[in-house]
């Protein structure tokens, strides 16, 4: 008797253990087919899409002396009395696209100008080729630069820099943005100019 027993129970933990192990492998077909999902969530681009501006967490430290004209800068001509002409400078570590054809975007310089009232972000992106080829409205609301053409306004997007006014020049998206009204920050955008 104390043979059967043991048979019978040993054969009921068998067939938990078999239940068990099929739940398992069910779950993890699931997630083995949810995870491209998955995958889509966490590769995330190198940067924020061309419409925002850059983390306000980003660290930003004073123009070193030295030669940084190994990536191209989009700064102001003239800087206006109302910020310091004395920019401070986000240079990202380039590197090469994973998969040029996917859409994304590397930040490749910005230039925060500090006032007592009002701050600027001057931010140079560069889109992937994929993403340069899907490129078409770039902010809420389409104005003339002259000299510069085509931009695109969006107004109260939140964060520091909530109003932004954006435009193509050489393949590369600039974005200004700034707490200052969007007749300012159209002025502050004619005066961009990239050097290399």
């Amino acid at each position: 008797m104390n043979g059967r027993k043991v048979f019978i129970v040993g054969g009921l933990i068998l067939a938990l253990s078999v239940s068990l192990i099929g739940a398992i492998g069910v779950s993890a077909n699931m997630s083995l087919q949810s995870s491209p999902l998955l995958l889509q969530e966490v590769a995330k681009p190198e940067a924020p899409p061309p419409l925002l501006a850059p983390p306000d967490s980003v660290s930003y430290s004073p123009i070193p002396s030295g030669d940084i004209s190994n990536r191209p800068i989009a700064r102001l001509r003239q800087v206006p009395t109302y910020i310091n002409p004395e920019a401070e400078i986000h240079l990202p570590q380039i590197m090469s696209w994973e998969d040029p054809n996917q859409e994304a975007y590397a930040v490749l310089s910005s230039l925060r100008y500090n006032g007592e009232e009002f701050s600027v972000l001057v931010t140079l992106t560069e889109p992937s080729p994929g993403a340069l080829q899907q490129i078409n409205a770039l902010g809420e609301e389409k104005v003339e630069l002259p000299g510069i053409g085509i931009a695109w306004l969006s107004q109260d997007m939140g964060g520091d820099y909530h109003n932004r006014i954006l435009f193509q020049q050489n393949n590369l998206i600039v974005t200004v943005a700034g707490n200052l009204p969007p007749d300012r920050l159209i002025e502050l955008a004619q005066q961009v100019e990239i050097s290399n």
